[in-house]
C-alpha cells in the first residue's frame, strides 16, 4: 500500500515526507523545480491534493482533483499552448483544454472550472455556462511538469463553455496567473457542428 501523508501537517513534516521519495533531493528542490516547495506546500494545505510515495516507482507523488474547461466561440476553440514559470521554465501543454485548475478543499469541479477561467484568463463566466458533456472522470498519471522528481496523478473533469463570440480577437494571447504566464491560442473547433 502507498504511504500517504495525512493533511494538516507542517512544512517540516511535508519536506521530510517528500525526501523519502526516490531521486528526491529536498535541498535542491526549489532550484530543480519550476515552482517552489512553498507553492507545493500551499497546494497541500488548501487544495484537493494528497501526497504519497508511489509503490511501483518509489517516487514522491501528488494526487489531485482538477477541472478543465474548453471554450468554444465562432467556430473556434481556445487552447492553452504553454505555461511559462517565474524561473523561466516553459512547459508546452497538450492542447486539449483552455484552462486547468486544481480544486480547493471541498470545492465542486464546476466551481473550480469557473474560478480557473477567471484566474487564468481574467474571464468571468456564470457557473451554469460550464457544461459537463460526459459524466466521467479521466485519470492521468505522469512525471510532474513543475516539481522535480515527483509524479503527478490527476482526476480530471472536462467542462465545455459555448460563447456567441470570442472575448478577445488576438489569435495568441498571454495571461498572467499569479506567478505563471499562460499562453492560449484560438484554433478551428474540431467539435463544430454546422
Amino acid at each position: 500500500m502507498n504511504p500517504v501523508l495525512e493533511k494538516g501537517l507542517g512544512a517540516g513534516d511535508v519536506r521530510a515526507f517528500l525526501s523519502r521519495g526516490k531521486g528526491m533531493n529536498i535541498d535542491t528542490f526549489d532550484q530543480d523545480s519550476a515552482l517552489t516547495f512553498e507553492h507545493l506546500y500551499e497546494g497541500y494545505r488548501k487544495r484537493e491534493m494528497v501526497l504519497f510515495i508511489d509503490e511501483q516507482t518509489g517516487m514522491a507523488a501528488i494526487a489531485r482533483r482538477s477541472a478543465q474547461s474548453l471554450i468554444h466561440a465562432e467556430g473556434m476553440v481556445l487552447i492553452e499552448t504553454k505555461r511559462t514559470f517565474v524561473k523561466g521554465k516553459v512547459v508546452p501543454m497538450s492542447g486539449q483544454y483552455s484552462t486547468r485548475e486544481t480544486c480547493l478543499l471541498g470545492e465542486p469541479e464546476r466551481k473550480a472550472a469557473q474560478r480557473g477561467t477567471w484566474e487564468e484568463l481574467n474571464l468571468y463566466l456564470d457557473e451554469d455556462r460550464f457544461v459537463q458533456i460526459i459524466e466521467k472522470h479521466r485519470f492521468v498519471s505522469r512525471k510532474s511538469e513543475v516539481y522535480a522528481n515527483v509524479l503527478s496523478v490527476a482526476s480530471l473533469t472536462l467542462f465545455h463553455v459555448y460563447l456567441d463570440e470570442r472575448p478577445w480577437r488576438e489569435e495568441i494571447r498571454n495571461h498572467i496567473d499569479t506567478d505563471i504566464m499562460v499562453t492560449t491560442r484560438w484554433m478551428p473547433d474540431p467539435f463544430r457542428v454546422e
